[in-house]
């Protein structure tokens, strides 16, 4: 089973109508297919049975989104319904800032179990956090059954620092917002030990951007919690 995480270094569709005008990523529609072209190729290339992708314009869910864009762009270079997009529901956004998560699976090896979940209490609810949700999802693999949980997530920069408090930069490597990321980090942890997809399964992945070396503390709050650091395991 192949599992990815993919940054798409803001991948924006123009709204979906051509309208380039307040985009993070391209600012034409010339530029947009370039970076599509590459995106797409890079993505197909991974072969992979789930794609947890992160800095996506955060456009309401619908046939206009940018996540809906890339599907139909990797279903065209492949074949008719080879991909498809974990979908909350139309007309629905993840989170509140601009770029967001999203996941997308081949339904020719696994099957969604359930909906895709969001913390929204404690951490999450607190504004500084409210643009950075991540999204979790179970899936069924479809040859044995086995279930697994993934949880896509994308923490906070280390860009346009604060003037004063806890989440300066502590001139410890770790750039500004460190505390915010380990707040979140940890927030995480607790809501999925609650199992909040209804999986009553172990299996937890998690893939995105954590914008966090593997010594850093989001990474050591994360591994401390029970987790596996498979980059640094050499798994």
């Amino acid at each position: 089973m192949r599992v990815a995480g993919v940054d798409l270094g803001n991948y924006f569709n123009g709204d979906g109508n051509g309208d380039f005008s307040g985009s993070l990523g391209a600012t034409t529609a010339a530029e947009f297919t370039r970076q599509r072209d590459k995106v797409i190729a890079a993505l197909l290339a991974l072969d992979a049975a789930i794609l947890g992708v992160s800095r996506i314009e955060n456009d309401p869910y619908g046939d206009a989104s940018a996540l809906t864009d890339l599907v139909s762009g990797l279903n065209a270079a492949s074949s008719p319904g080879a991909y498809a997009a974990i979908d909350p529901g139309t007309g629905v956004t993840w989170g509140s800032a601009a770029a967001t998560v999203g996941i997308i699976y081949r339904p020719d090896r696994v099957i969604p179990v359930g909906t895709p979940q969001k913390p929204t209490t404690g951490a999450f609810a607190e504004p500084l956090l409210a643009g950075y949700v991540p999204m979790t999802q179970t899936f069924e693999e479809i040859t044995w059954g086995e279930r697994f949980t993934v949880v896509v997530y994308d923490l906070p920069t280390r860009e346009n620092c604060p003037q004063e408090g806890l989440n300066l930069d502590q001139g410890d490597g770790q750039g500004c917002w460190n505390a915010l990321r380990t707040e979140a980090a940890t927030a995480l942890l607790a809501w999925l030990d609650d199992d909040p997809t209804g999986s009553q399964d172990p299996d937890f992945l998690w893939i995105g951007d954590a914008n966090a070396f593997a010594r850093e503390d989001p990474i050591a709050t994360i591994v401390s919690g029970g987790y596996t650091d498979l980059t640094s395991s050499g798994a």
